[in-house]
Order: C-alpha cells, then sequence, then structure tokens
C-alpha cells in the first residue's frame, strides 16, 4: 500500500456508462492482506476516500472467515451482507441472527439475489418505501 495512498486516483478505474462509479482494485494480494487493513495507511486512505465520495463500498469475504471484514467494518457507515437464494446453509440464517441482534455490524442489510422473478409489482407505502418488485418463487430453491 507504500505509495498507492498518494497516488489512489491514479489507479481508479470509471466505467464509461457509469462516469460517477469510481473502482479502486485492490492490485495485487500479499501473502498477509490483514496485515495491510491493520496499517495506519489504510486508515489513512479511508479517510481520504471518505472526504472525496459520498458511499464507499468495500468488497469483503464472508463474515467469519478471516479477519478483514471485522477490521474494514469500523470504517463503514453499513453492512450488507449478500446471501444466494438457495445456496446458503438454513444453519447459519441463526448466526446472522444472532450478528444482526447483537449489533456487531453497523446497519446490518440483507440482500437476497439468484431468485427467479415471478412477475412485476409496483408497490408504494408512503414513508417507508417506493420502488418495483419482481418477487421471487423460493427462498431455499428445489433443493431444500
Amino acid at each position: 500500500m507504500g505509495n498507492r495512498v498518494a497516488n489512489w486516483n491514479e489507479a481508479l478505474v470509471i466505467d464509461k456508462k457509469h462516469a460517477n462509479l469510481h473502482v479502486l482494485p485492490v492490485g495485487t494480494i500479499p501473502p498477509n492482506p490483514t496485515e495491510l487493513l491493520e496499517d495506519e495507511k489504510f486508515a489513512t486512505l479511508m479517510q481520504i476516500l471518505r472526504n472525496e465520495y459520498d458511499y464507499i463500498f468495500v468488497d469483503c469475504p464472508p463474515i467469519d472467515i478471516v479477519a478483514d471484514t471485522q477490521i474494514i467494518e469500523q470504517y463503514a457507515d453499513g453492512t450488507l451482507f449478500v446471501v444466494r437464494a438457495g445456496l446458503l446453509d438454513r444453519s447459519l440464517l441463526s448466526e446472522l441472527e444472532s450478528i444482526y441482534l447483537e449489533k456487531r455490524f453497523k446497519n446490518l442489510s440483507v440482500i437476497l439475489n439468484g431468485t427467479e422473478s415471478t412477475g412485476g409489482r409496483y408497490s408504494y407505502r408512503y414513508g417507508y418505501s417506493y420502488g418495483y418488485h419482481n418477487g421471487y418463487t423460493s427462498y431455499y430453491g428445489n433443493s431444500k
């Protein structure tokens, strides 16, 4: 991460279709990435990015697999836990509930992907949500 903090903006990837979406690739993964995340330079980079951008998303390994997620979480305003329908072991749902109830991660939200659409529905609720809903046919798929 050495001079990456000073030159972070040179490494940005900007999609031509989405000019406001900037991606900062990690580059070569070192033998022990956890050490880099605990380094003061990472904290400095996160502060620079926080001053520059409205929202920062950091893609992390699954919770409890490595320490990286817990380290990065201290810089986050929220945590998105992505679950693929039909692939999550049901026993992990109680662990996810514990993580939520214990507030181990700030503003934990769950994104369920890999669902089958049953046709579009439009919905609007005053004060709570506004959006378009496609629906789904099965949470666990046919195998469970």
